[in-house]
């Protein structure tokens, strides 16, 4: 029973790479339902499973619905003993960017900012999920018309390119 909702997930992540969201929908809820049913409601592997439909959701741009399942996936971590820093930042990273992409932009900006947070908790800032968390930031910056604090986000992620560039650089 515990590999179960581990290959119903590998289902819903292939469809959704293919961009056939209908059936990636499908096979999450399928995913969500198995371990609600193994783990009980409030279990950290809900969570998971409700940040993968929530992240389908959003492909499928449906936020009013993606939004109360991921805050439900985010009060689930935030109620653990020990955090989850991965977790949280890709669960605060999917629901900000389901504010942003309906321009709610106060409403994504302190949820992205908190996703970095954990994030340079677990992720060195060259990975690529800090660097895309930096740079929906800084799209989230500019939508907010916080036009200083945008420049400084990209200016940070244009040095970050730069080093990966050059000899002897991160890359290296």
């Amino acid at each position: 029973p515990a590999i179960l909702p581990r290959a119903c997930e590998q289902l819903p992540r292939a469809y959704q790479h293919l961009g056939l969201y209908a059936n990636a929908e499908q096979h999450a809820r399928s995913a969500l339902a198995i371990e609600r049913r193994l783990h009980g409601p409030e279990d950290p592997a809900v969570a998971h499973a409700e940040l993968l439909l929530g992240d389908i959701l959003n492909d499928r741009y449906q936020q009013a619905e993606a939004q109360p399942v991921l805050r439900h996936a985010l009060a689930i971590e935030r109620r653990q003993p020990v955090p989850d820093h991965g977790a949280l930042a890709e669960t605060l990273d999917t629901l900000s960017f389901s504010y942003a992409s309906e321009a709610k932009p106060r409403l994504a900006e302190p949820l992205a900012e908190e996703a970095l947070k954990h994030a340079r908790i677990v992720w060195s800032e060259q990975d690529p999920r800090s660097l895309r968390l930096l740079n929906e930031i800084g799209a989230i910056k500019l939508e907010a018309r916080h036009y200083v604090a945008a420049e400084e986000i990209f200016g940070r992620l244009i040095q970050l390119d730069d080093q990966q560039q050059q000899p002897g650089g991160i890359d290296s």
